[in-house]
């Protein structure tokens, strides 16, 4: 994975896991905490019978998807487009002193993840 790429993923898991102290892998030997820059990218993934692929560096277009969201309000809502680059699996174990691995003691965790790019808004012509 690339560093600007992985500084993303970094970032993720001190969120998820409330694990601040998750170091770069290129310190791996101040902690025994970090989180691997080693993925598996696969080339489409179904989800719930619909096919989604990765752009995976390829000249293809790769596939667009547009996502709707509902602002704090929970009434306005918001459409956002983004390509998806490339989809990928990556191991990791939360530490012991993280409050996800407390509730999952034994739990290893492999998500899918899809790294995407997203399209600037356009304003509606009307």
């Amino acid at each position: 994975m690339g560093d600007i790429d992985y500084l993303h993923l970094l970032k993720y898991y001190k969120l998820v896991y409330l694990t601040p102290d998750l170091v770069h892998y290129e310190n791996d030997t101040a902690s025994p905490f970090f989180v691997d820059d080693q993925i598996i990218k696969l080339k489409s993934i179904n989800i719930l019978g619909q096919v989604y692929y990765g752009n995976n560096g390829t000249t293809d277009r790769g596939l667009y998807v547009k996502y709707l969201f509902l602002d704090i309000d929970g009434i306005t809502e918001t459409a956002f487009t983004c390509q998806i680059q490339y989809i990928f699996i990556h191991s990791f174990t939360p530490p012991p002193t993280s409050h996800y691995f407390e509730a999952h003691l034994t739990h290893h965790d492999q998500p899918v993840f899809a790294f995407v790019n997203w399209l600037p808004l356009i304003a509606d012509r009307a």
